[in-house]
């Protein structure tokens, strides 16, 4: 979800981009679940990329 100005909440259907930072802690979640939740709410645009240069596994 998105926060609104007025501290609500916002469907992540109103995005028109999203980027992740990554780190080793919380790769898999934000790779894998959150990605999958952008793309189940249609957001155009998802950029994920990894602090350092830690790789997860694929």
């Amino acid at each position: 979800m998105l926060r609104a100005e007025s501290s609500q909440f916002v469907a992540a259907s109103g995005a028109e981009l999203i980027v992740e930072i990554t780190s080793k802690t919380n790769a898999n979640h934000d790779r894998i679940k959150k990605a999958a939740g952008y793309a189940r709410a249609q957001v155009p645009l998802y950029c994920s990329s990894t602090m350092g240069s830690w790789r997860p596994e694929p």
